[in-house]
């Protein structure tokens, strides 16, 4: 409920251009304790306008705190802990109506997304490496690289590798054909 709140507060204070990176942060955080459910925050969040919302891990500080301006992005990346579970959010916000350019950039990222989470992933493709993530499950189906996966999940996203190095037996097997 928290981020939903917080969108539509977004969408209807940001095009004001009043809001600051640091209002969205301390907003954000705001819905999340109104809950009455947030143990804590995961981690600091990131909320980056325009240009800071290009910055690998930017951390607004008061020096470098740039308002939220219409005709630009916003990125939020967020997180928190609840008793029953913990959230990473990343959303990219269009303040305002979105330019053709970030609708087309958007289609470009979601087509990508999209493709990837299709790919099949092969052994031959390999050469013997390990299954990871990024590598698929080397069982001829598309590789699951889900966020929404619990971390201790691992072997129900790769259920043939796993299972042919000694982890649970219960865990289903895929033959490698397609």
């Amino acid at each position: 409920m928290a981020l939903v709140r917080f969108l539509a507060w977004i969408d209807r204070e940001a095009p004001s251009g009043a809001l600051t990176e640091i209002d969205t942060v301390e907003a954000l955080e705001t819905f999340r304790r109104d809950t009455g459910a947030l143990k804590d925050v995961s981690f600091p969040t990131i909320a980056g306008a325009g240009p800071n919302g290009a910055i690998v891990h930017y951390r607004v500080t008061r020096k470098t705190n740039r308002r939220v301006s219409p005709g630009e992005l916003l990125l939020i990346d967020s997180g928190a802990q609840y008793e029953d579970g913990t959230t990473d959010v990343t959303r990219t916000i269009a303040i305002g109506e979105p330019t053709s350019e970030m609708r087309d950039r958007f289609t470009r990222v979601l087509r990508g997304h999209i493709a990837i989470a299709r790919a099949i992933f092969s052994r031959r493709h390999h050469r013997g490496r390990r299954s990871t993530p990024w590598h698929g499950n080397f069982c001829g189906r598309p590789a699951s690289i889900s966020s929404t996966a619990p971390a201790t999940a691992s072997a129900a996203i790769f259920p043939c590798t796993k299972a042919r190095r000694g982890f649970p037996s219960s865990a289903p097997r895929h033959s490698n054909a397609a």
